[in-house]
């Protein structure tokens, strides 16, 4: 239910300050709000955002079906509110403490995604909650940092599933709440660093707790609560260094996750393997070595993925909790070179993944792969002259599974071409070309798909600036994902005021 914690932020820059940003679409509008300032030693930074979408539209070449018979995507609206406030003292010139809160609440409709598919169940998420809440100290002195975080995280919705496309009544056997779900993580975690010249050592302790229950009122004959609740450990050592021109970044890390309590409240699941104890060691080499224009770099890792809750206990009526899942073992090597050019620069790497236990969704099940394969090659270049600049990138990926076939929803060629003119000090143009191979998921194929977004900014004063922008301008008829179409053309003008 939580984020990632911040080591960084940034901090109001003087007494009072802030943002505000209002865009319309053809399908939504998001408005957003934020203020922040300083006194003495106190600052403060909140955000308050609003998002309304009554449905988006698909592409004039989507080929309507009997679950998606118009342009306008079924069940897709969605209105969600959030707000955050953070506040933090300056304690002394070396130290200093913060403290965040954030809340959101959301409710919205489950696109159906097999829309060729009379079985489909057409669901919708009512009452989404979710809030956030997080403590802070730091202290920096001249040869060390210590960095201390506290965080505890819910998450709560519940899921109504109905009987058909008008999604007026529930199906048979539901009792409201008919899916409740409730999330939890709290934890703690702790960055010593010590800093001499342009070598950094740093060790990191984090401590964490994730808990799951699910009540399923009346459905499939089962007034079964599940909970789970599995603790994860982690400590690293990491080691930052550079001799003469050559940067060598290495790491060691140890994970440990547990499971704290398993009650399966008399439910009978489709997997039958029992959560178990797991320890793992990560170690990770990055070496760099410039060679006159060019620079020569290499990764050599042993890494590891442990089963997010999601994947280990989920549960609702289309999917089942597999508690016996592995942790991924990957093995890595990567290497490139970087050619630095006088406009910008080019570079080529390639890498080689060998993954056991990889975690993938089969039927309605997340379960482990014995065998993967991962490898690929990527090319970027970049250049950058008086009022334009222009990003390419291309990847090749070959990632098979364990029976030899490429991963779901993986394309072998990916690449895309970022392109900004500044044609003066306050009118600039973007334009951005994707492509997108084809790609499987389970038997079925998804073609392949070119994608083109433009925007022009004009800034009015320096703190005024409106952007109108097309996504998807020549109206590609894509797929996300197997049966589940994307948005068309899309139009959108923003304004945003900083003040």
């Amino acid at each position: 239910p939580g984020s990632d914690i911040e080591f960084l932020s940034t901090k109001p820059k003087s007494d009072f300050e802030g943002e505000i940003s209002q865009t319309f679409s053809n399908n939504d509008s998001l408005s957003q709000i934020s203020i922040s300032g300083k006194n003495n030693q106190i600052w403060y930074k909140t955000s308050f955002g609003y998002y309304d979408r009554d449905n988006y539209k698909l592409s004039n070449d989507f080929v309507p079906t009997a679950v998606q018979p118009t342009d306008e995507r079924v069940n897709s609206d969605k209105l969600s509110k959030s707000a955050m406030v953070k506040v933090g003292y300056l304690i002394s010139e070396n130290n200093e403490i913060a403290f965040k809160v954030s809340a959101s609440e959301a409710d919205y409709g489950i696109a159906p995604t097999e829309i060729d598919s009379a079985s489909y169940r057409y669901k919708r998420i009512k009452d989404q909650k979710i809030n956030n809440f997080y403590l802070y100290f730091d202290n920096k002195l001249d040869k060390s940092e210590l960095n201390l975080r506290a965080y505890y995280d819910t998450y709560k919705d519940i899921l109504l599933e109905y009987k058909d496309s008008t999604y007026s009544s529930l199906k048979d056997g539901y009792a409201l709440p008919p899916t409740q779900y409730d999330i939890s993580r709290i934890g703690a975690l702790a960055k010593y660093s010590l800093i001499e010249d342009k070598n950094k050592l740093s060790f990191v302790l984090n401590y964490e707790e994730n808990q799951n229950t699910i009540t399923r009122e009346k459905y499939l004959n089962s007034d079964s609560v599940p909970s789970w609740k599995f603790q994860n450990v982690l400590s690293s050592l990491i080691l930052q260094n550079k001799i003469n021109s050559v940067n060598i970044e290495s790491a060691l890390t140890y994970k440990k996750y547990t499971p704290l309590k398993i009650d399966y409240d008399g439910y009978a699941f489709a997997s039958s393997a029992d959560a178990t104890n797991k320890d793992l060691v990560d170690a990770q080499v990055m070496v760099s070595v410039p060679v006159e224009n060019y620079v020569i770099f290499t990764n050599l890792a042993k890494t590891s993925r442990i089963p997010s809750m999601f994947e280990l206990a989920t549960f609702s009526s289309y999917e089942e909790a597999n508690l016996g899942l592995k942790p991924e073992i990957s093995k890595n090597v990567e290497i490139g070179i970087r050619k630095n050019l006088s406009t910008g620069y080019f570079s080529v790497s390639g890498y080689y993944y060998d993954i056991k236990d990889k975690i993938l969704k089969k039927d309605d099940m997340y379960i482990n792969d014995p065998k993967s394969i991962n490898q690929g090659i990527e090319i970027k270049y970049n250049f950058e002259r008086d009022n334009q600049s222009l990003n390419f990138g291309y990847s090749y990926i070959d990632a098979k599974d364990s029976s030899g076939k490429q991963i779901n929803l993986i394309p072998h060629n990916k690449a895309k071409i970022d392109y900004k003119f500044q044609a003066s000090s306050a009118m600039a143009f973007l334009a951005s070309y994707s492509y997108f191979d084809k790609s499987t998921y389970d038997d079925e194929t998804l073609p392949s798909y070119e994608l083109v977004d433009i925007s022009s900014s004009y800034k009015f004063q320096k703190n005024i600036t409106l952007t109108a922008s097309i996504k998807n301008l020549f109206d590609e008829n894509y797929f996300y994902t197997y049966t589940d179409p994307a948005a068309g053309r899309s139009y959108y003008l923003t304004m945003n005021w900083k003040f």
